[in-house]
């Protein structure tokens, strides 16, 4: 159990980084299409994809889908807010932080035992 945990939450780290790397990629405006099928950070964001499959499959052997599922996605939502917030310069309204404080919230209750 305890690596399966080690292997979701390397899963968001590369889950996070593969969306970082094609958002400061795609930022850069003004490419035309096949340069940009053509490039390496294209390709380095598809393996980092590829692993963050292949750790986030390793997890789901011991780990209920129910739950891993809901904690990958909410706190790679998450990464990635703070990511572009502080480092893209992406600016967050009131709701969205309040969105954040809600995923915070869902997670908490997908853990929580009856």
């Amino acid at each position: 159990m305890q690596k399966s945990i080690v292997y979701l939450l390397l899963s968001i780290v590369f889950n996070v980084s593969a969306n970082y790397v094609l958002k400061a990629y795609a930022a850069e405006k003004g490419r035309p299409f096949l340069d940009i099928l053509s490039s390496p950070p294209i390709y380095m964001g598809a393996a980092l994809f590829g692993i963050n499959f292949l750790f986030y499959t390793r997890a789901l052997q011991t780990l209920n889908i129910s739950t891993a599922y809901p904690v990958v996605v909410g706190m790679s939502t998450i990464m990635i807010i703070a990511l572009s917030y502080f480092f893209l310069n992406e600016r967050l309204a009131v709701v969205q932080v309040c969105g954040i404080g809600l995923v915070i919230a869902g997670l908490a209750l997908i853990h929580v035992k009856m």
